[in-house]
């Protein structure tokens, strides 16, 4: 159970991460 949780953790960050940095490019594109 925990490497499957493991496995589902760090995919999550993964999209959060990618997801922010592609926010942080637009608004920095906007202006």
């Amino acid at each position: 159970t925990k490497n499957g949780h493991s496995s589902t953790v760090p995919l999550s960050v993964k999209a959060i991460a990618i997801l922010q940095h592609l926010t942080s490019v637009k608004t920095e594109s906007d202006p």
